[in-house]
């Protein structure tokens, strides 16, 4: 009898043994806490910085100018652009900064004076910046203008371009060639009223530097005009001729009427003989073509 209790007993306790063995996962099938919190949360790499509001990306343009001033507690620089008026542009951590076109900059590099290009976008109703270049030494340009002043002190020549409708500065170096009728002459020798076509650089500080200026005409020259009548006013005395061989517009006037010129009509052919008196070219001679 107490082997057959014993006996019991073992296979009791071996079933136990059995069940408990069963409701115990084991240790390689278990799911660490850590990983399962990383599995159901957006991966670190994909996270958005809920603080960094969205940039409207159908609103990008570029801005090219000179910074006017700097403000590192606001973050905010004014531009002055090249077509004129002036732009506030916000900037962060968001925005690149590039010293030329593969340096990385930073915001202390923003400095009054300096001309960048600015690619912009909006930030709900302020513009800001994605990426500011800053620029050196740009390439040669060309400006056509009449000359306003040129003070032999400073080397400063003001000019009104012809194209921008605006006053420009203009410094003279030692190296400036400026010419009058394909000969070299003095920079004194410029005049006011006189037309000229400058060839300058832009430097990174905002100055405009002249390498070549040349006078096309001065206050009293004579000038003898050949192409087609490109727009005809019979009422104010004008005559815009275009001439042939660079397809430039002159706007010439006549104080005698031109009711003698028969056959005078837009497109006809003509040879025209002006003075330029600071203001217009006045017309002293007509011939049409044959």
């Amino acid at each position: 009898m107490k082997a057959l209790r014993a006996l019991v007993l073992i296979f009791v306790l071996a079933g136990l043994a059995v069940v408990s063995a069963q409701s115990v996962s084991p240790a390689s099938h278990a799911q660490p806490a850590s990983s399962a919190a990383d599995a159901a949360s957006p991966s670190k790499d994909l996270a958005v910085d809920s603080h960094s509001p969205q940039l409207d990306q159908s609103k990008l343009s570029l801005q090219g100018g000179t910074i006017e001033s700097v403000n590192q507690v606001t973050n905010e620089l004014l531009l002055k652009t090249f077509g004129g008026g002036n732009t506030r542009v916000l900037f962060d951590e968001r925005t690149h900064i590039y010293l030329d076109q593969l340096t990385q900059g930073r915001q202390r590099d923003l400095r009054r004076g300096q001309r960048v290009h600015v690619d912009t976008s909006l930030d709900g109703t302020r513009v800001f910046a994605r990426n500011i270049y800053l620029l050196g030494e740009l390439p040669a340009v060309e400006s056509r203008g009449q000359v306003e002043s040129y003070q032999a002190s400073t080397a400063e020549l003001i000019m009104r371009d012809s194209a921008l409708g605006t006053s420009i500065r203009v410094h003279l170096l030692p190296s400036t060639v400026v010419t009058y009728n394909a000969q070299p002459i003095s920079p004194i020798n410029i005049k006011p009223g006189s037309l000229i076509v400058v060839g300058f650089q832009s430097a990174a500080t905002g100055r405009v530097n002249a390498s070549v200026i040349s006078v096309v005409a001065q206050v009293g020259d004579a000038f003898t005009f050949a192409g087609h009548v490109a727009h005809l006013d019979m009422r104010s005395q004008l005559v815009v001729l275009e001439t042939g061989f660079d397809h430039r517009t002159y706007e010439i006037y006549f104080s005698a009427p031109m009711t003698d010129a028969v056959g005078l009509r837009e497109g006809r052919e003509v040879t025209i003989t002006a003075v330029f008196d600071g203001t217009h070219y006045n017309g002293t001679n007509l011939i049409l073509a044959p």
